[in-house]
């Protein structure tokens, strides 16, 4: 192809181009005004509609965070104050069975607990590794509208608990569970700032599951097969 040829491309091109432009109603500088457009949406990040089963007081959206969450099957345990965790974790285990030390990460909200004073399991920390069998991790916050739980990974949350163990405790503070999605989004940009963000964000709502077999729901196929959150109802967070 010569040159001509080239140019005559890349003319027709941009000729195909500004009609778009124009059908769009873009005129002028299209680059500046995209630019303009995306910051102003990075600023103000639009809303979406937001159902009205999660416009609720906040007892209410506990409530339904709660019913959620057991209709997925997970386990909702409840603790008065965050001390009372290794007790919790301690009877929950006993009660189903389990044993095994339970993983911790370097959580600070979990490393100050008195695990000493529990029988039947220790605590350690460090990310989830092979032959580890529980895991307990802190999230973010909590989601109602669908019983969702939002951990950021950190080197003292690591995302290896939420994935390698069969066991996985979450542990959600009741003042951060809010009502939709957008509302867990905004605790994340407010802990971390705007243009920051953990290397990755999961969302949990029940054990691991696949229908892929057969047709039949499967737990555990890609993660835990036993999901365990410890509300803890004091005003105060995690993270």
């Amino acid at each position: 192809m010569d040159g001509n040829t080239t140019r005559g491309a890349q003319m027709s091109r941009e000729i195909v181009f500004e009609k778009i432009r124009a059908a769009l109603g873009h005129k002028g500088n299209v680059d500046a005004q995209r630019a303009a457009a995306t910051a102003q949406r990075l600023r103000n990040p639009p809303r979406h509609i937001i159902p009205s089963r999660v416009k609720q007081s906040q007892a209410e959206l506990v409530a339904l965070f709660k019913e959620n969450l057991r209709q997925h099957a997970a386990d909702v345990l409840e603790a008065e104050r965050r001390e009372d965790i290794p007790l919790i974790v301690s009877r929950f285990l006993d009660a189903n069975g389990i044993t095994g030390p339970v993983r911790i990460g370097n959580e600070p909200a979990f490393q100050d607990l008195h695990w000493d004073r529990t029988k039947g399991f220790e605590a350690v920390s460090g990310p989830a590794r092979a032959g580890d069998t529980i895991a307990m991790s802190a999230a973010m916050g909590g989601v109602a509208e669908t019983g969702t739980l939002m951990l950021a990974s950190s080197a003292d949350n690591p995302a290896t608990l939420a994935f390698l163990p069969d066991t996985h405790l979450v542990v959600v503070f009741e003042k951060t569970i809010v009502g939709p999605f957008e509302d867990a989004l905004d605790i994340l940009r407010a802990h971390y700032g705007r243009g920051e963000l953990p290397r990755s964000v999961n969302f949990i709502t029940a054990p691991s599951r696949t229908g892929d077999i057969g047709g039949k729901i499967v737990l555990g196929a890609h993660g835990p097969r036993r999901l365990a959150v410890i509300i803890v109802k004091a005003q105060e967070t995690a993270l």
